[in-house]
């Protein structure tokens, strides 16, 4: 080998050996970037966790409620007394005094406040006039800790009393009215003495009663300033699509809902798992619908009944910003002739498909958000 040679083979090594060396060092450099975005992205992450944690400092109310599977069933007039209930089946978790203790022992808890939900029919009774009213019995003695005021009399629940809401009295009705009768007059709850007549079924079907005395204590004051919203629904028949309807009309601010008497679901557990817990923050009440839609219609409210097919009027012909009703029937038939018949306007919504028509739920849970929308959302 030359001399020269051997010089060309010596730098030739020194340059590969500097080349790897550069190599080395750009890898070391990537590396530590990666570490670096990798730490960066870690960071990034904790920071906008943390900034979603802190929003909890703003919640002021945890509402927990027992796993009714396919059961389960509140309503809106809350009593000082309770019970009633039936056999709780196996797959049901349900809240005990166990469990209370242990949400009281939670850092934070103020308060727990238990409700428990009277799963029976309720009438009640004054002098000739008769109603249905879902009963809530609560675990305080005064009902100023959720945030109601009383328009008359007292929030303090004591044995043998009960406070109603502000639309408790429309659902009064007289079982022997009839169509061209004047509806009866709202009574004057207030201090007055009603007859609760409790009624369940035994497991091979035979009816119980229980007639229960009760004082009305308060009656709560309406704090809304806004145009009344209510909702009927004509001998709905499927949980499903009353809990999906509850749902809908407590999320765009419906002030009540109305049943009719017979031929309808009502509020079971199975309505209250599939409103979400919704129908707890509803006033509902069961009275003669037709009785009920003249005595709206003599206060002022329009009643508007919803239609499949194209029989009515488009949403966008009509003004629903003021005080109004909104009729829903039942799932196949719709409303009823006498019920379809008491309604001022008949509204159906647009279609372009090729399906008849709507579920009942659907078509009114769209109609109670086109109603919202024209009130410019209000309440947001």
């Amino acid at each position: 080998m030359r001399f020269f040679d051997l010089l060309f083979l010596i730098f030739d090594n020194l340059g590969r050996r500097k080349a790897r060396v550069a190599l080395t060092a750009v890898g070391v450099v990537i590396g530590t970037a990666a570490v670096v975005v990798l730490v960066s992205l870690a960071i990034g992450l904790q920071r906008n966790a943390n900034e979603q944690l802190y929003g909890i400092g703003d919640l002021t109310q945890i509402q927990v409620m027992p796993n009714y599977g396919e059961y389960g069933g509140p309503g809106p007039m809350y009593g000082g007394g309770g019970g009633g209930g039936s056999s709780t089946p196996p797959t049901q978790q349900m809240i005990t005094n166990e469990s209370l203790r242990e949400m009281e022992a939670i850092p934070g808890v103020q308060t727990v406040i238990p409700r428990d939900w009277l799963n029976t029919g309720g009438m009640i009774t004054f002098g000739r006039l008769e109603g249905y009213a879902s009963i809530t019995g609560m675990g305080i003695p005064e009902l100023s800790p959720l945030g109601v005021t009383a328009a008359s009399g007292t929030l303090e629940l004591k044995k043998g009393t009960a406070i109603v809401g502000a639309m408790v009295s429309q659902g009064f009705y007289n079982p022997r009215w009839r169509p061209g009768m004047e509806p009866p007059t709202p009574p004057d709850l207030m201090d007055a003495n009603l007859k609760l007549t409790l009624i369940k079924y035994t497991q091979d079907g035979q009816e119980v009663r229980k007639v229960v005395p009760i004082r009305i204590a308060g009656v709560l004051a309406e704090e809304r300033g806004e145009p009344p919203l209510l909702l009927l629904l004509d001998t709905l028949q499927d949980p499903q699509n009353l809990g999906t309807l509850m749902r809908t009309a407590e999320i765009v601010g419906v002030h009540g809902i109305l049943l009719p008497l017979r031929h309808t679901v009502t509020v079971t557990p199975a309505v209250v798992h599939a409103s979400s817990g919704a129908s707890e923050h509803l006033l509902v009440a069961q009275v003669n619908l037709a009785q009920a839609i003249e005595s709206l219609k003599q206060d002022g409210i329009w009643v508007v009944g919803l239609e499949g097919g194209e029989v009515g009027g488009s949403p966008t012909e009509m003004r629903l910003d003021g005080p109004l009703a909104l009729v829903v029937g039942s799932e196949g038939q719709g409303m009823r002739p006498l019920v379809r018949a008491s309604c001022d306007l008949i509204m159906s919504l647009p279609q372009r498909g090729r399906i008849d028509s709507l579920n009942a739920a659907v078509a009114g849970s769209i109609a109670l958000y086109l109603i919202w929308q024209t009130r410019g959302y209000a309440g947001v």
